[in-house]
């Protein structure tokens, strides 16, 4: 079993004190999304292609929900490696502010078939 550091926030729900390190295999994964898509490529020395600029996908491509859930898979497959007999699901959808604010778009992963982890990304 491999152990990953716990980096859930004390604001997050699940947010366990004390823990430092887990080997919970979907905890470790859900840690590699968060680490993943808060990084913009280029920004790790060494690995010029580790991360995903999602906000400039979601805002300045014109790409859709479909286009940018194929680049998503693709990059986060390729950075997960082997996750044993855990398949990674992701859907994006767009939407607008009800009050005429601005775009966003919401990005569901699941793992398993089981929502896990979601983000907003809005202007």
């Amino acid at each position: 079993m491999v152990n990953e550091i716990f980096i859930r926030e004390e604001t997050d729900p699940y947010y366990v004190d004390g823990v430092l390190e887990t080997g919970n295999t979907t905890e470790n994964i859900i840690s590699k999304i968060r680490m993943f898509l808060g990084t913009v490529p280029g920004d790790v020395l060494g690995d010029d292609n580790f991360g995903i600029d999602i906000e400039y996908l979601v805002f300045n491509t014109k790409q859709s929900a479909k286009e940018i859930e194929k680049q998503i898979n693709e990059r986060l497959l390729s950075y997960l490696g082997n996750i044993g007999n855990v398949s990674v699901d992701v859907n994006v959808s767009f939407g607008q502010d009800v009050n005429g604010g601005s775009d966003y778009a919401v990005i569901d992963f699941s793992l398993n078939g089981v929502k896990s982890i979601g983000i907003l990304v809005d202007q």
